[in-house]
């Protein structure tokens, strides 16, 4: 049988997603200072006043703090009692929430269950069961998302619901959208707004009432709100790629005009030792993360990893700099049938090296065979960086006893 929302997975996963990865990857390296976690089988609870934004991340953690700023939560099992923030936007197993007061509040995960509490404004919700309790107040709108939902909370705005099944049993002051295979309207249901729907199964006791329209939509028709966020999140990755090409653009053209010498060294070690240069990149790729996690872990190895990945914030966009310089040259000698000598003007690198990233932006347009080759020219441009930055380094430490040598001579 399709459920309703697989229809809409790709916009749903356009919406979670993000959110996910964005509370996941600072997670990890903000742990709350207030509290020791070591053991992530215990119960963590942050309590306390916080008056600026806060990242928090454990296994089994319960939020009892109050913040005036946004919080963001991550965590095996979360549960909400007593909290208090402007924003909330949190991921986890299974979740539930009871005496909290939030201004707008967006949770993705599992088995949700809220017992009581105040959302100011606004609620998205993403998991497989959502239960809304009778003592909860929503003061805006409702966006939910699931397998099974079942809603006894009244909701101050607009409800929209894709689900296998929903139970609507509670008053709602807006309109109201419902995509599902079951829909079931309880005694004494009030809907405010127009009632929108598509089901197979309506089920709607004789005493609710709809004050708008009731309209049953076709088997083509979308949610509205998903398709809003899906053009909007299709649009920020569209801006986002655009400003990073546009960003590696500009910094390989400055690269290329302000450190000939590098690009040079490195063009020359990219065509010399090409399997050389890509063992030592992937060392470094494959390594450096392991590495980062293994001194954050530690209180003292966190200065030593942020000079670490300052280092790899750095040396990327160089990496990607001598891969491109690398491709323009080598575009460069099949056109000149074999000319191997580097350009003499800053204008003939500039350009050379902007061919060659042009050129990679273009094969990277191919699906998996264009992320690939941008793997291997991130590796290879690296394996080059750090082999000449070693040598710029270690250098002058080997020719100081041969100057020596020379003056007592």
């Amino acid at each position: 049988m399709k459920l309703p929302f697989q229809i809409f997975h790709w916009k749903l996963l356009l919406l979670v997603v993000p959110m996910f990865c964005m509370l996941s990857t600072p997670s990890v390296f903000a742990q709350d200072d207030k509290d020791d976690i070591d053991d992530k089988s215990e119960q963590v609870i942050v309590a306390g006043d916080y008056e600026d934004m806060a990242f928090l991340a454990a296994d089994n953690l319960v939020l009892s703090l109050t913040s005036s700023d946004d919080v963001f939560a991550a965590g095996g099992d979360l549960i909400i009692s007593g909290a208090s923030a402007e924003h909330l936007i949190a991921v986890g197993g299974e979740i539930s929430a009871n005496s909290f007061t939030i201004h707008d509040l967006i949770l993705a995960g599992g088995e949700m269950t809220f017992t009581s509490g105040t959302v100011q404004d606004d609620i998205v919700l993403a998991g497989s069961e959502i239960k809304l309790g009778r003592s909860l107040i929503i003061g805006g709108s409702a966006v939910l998302a699931g397998n099974e939902i079942e809603i006894e909370a009244p909701i101050g705005g607009t409800l929209k619901a894709v689900a296998e099944e929903v139970d609507l049993l509670s008053n709602v002051v807006g309109d109201v959208e419902l995509f599902a295979e079951t829909i079931r309207i309880g005694a004494g249901v009030t809907i405010g707004g127009d009632l929108r729907y598509r089901a197979e199964n309506l089920d709607m006791d004789s005493t609710a009432e709809v004050t708008g329209t009731i309209i049953k939509l076709a088997s083509d028709d979308r949610p509205e709100i998903f398709e809003s966020y899906g053009r909007k999140m299709i649009a920020f990755f569209a801006i986002a790629s655009l400003v990073i090409i546009g960003g590696l653009l500009l910094a390989t053209a400055v690269i290329a005009a302000l450190f000939p010498g590098l690009l040079g060294r490195t063009e020359r070690m990219m065509q010399m030792k090409p399997w050389q240069t890509l063992g030592v990149g992937a060392l470094a790729v494959i390594a450096g993360p392991f590495l980062l996690a293994l001194l954050m872990s530690t209180v003292i190895g966190i200065p030593l990893a942020l000079v670490v990945g300052s280092f790899y914030l750095a040396a990327a966009p160089l990496a990607f700099a001598a891969s491109s310089y690398y491709l323009g040259l080598t575009g460069r000698s099949l056109a000149r049938r074999g000319a191997t000598d580097n350009p003499d003007t800053m204008l003939g690198r500039v350009g050379w090296s902007l061919l060659g990233l042009i050129t990679l932006i273009i094969v990277g347009l191919i699906p998996f065979l264009g992320a690939l080759l941008w793997l291997v020219a991130f590796i290879f441009g690296m394996g080059a960086v750090i082999v000449q930055i070693g040598n710029h380094f270690v250098r002058p430490a080997t020719l100081t006893p041969t100057l020596a040598q020379r003056n007592m001579g």
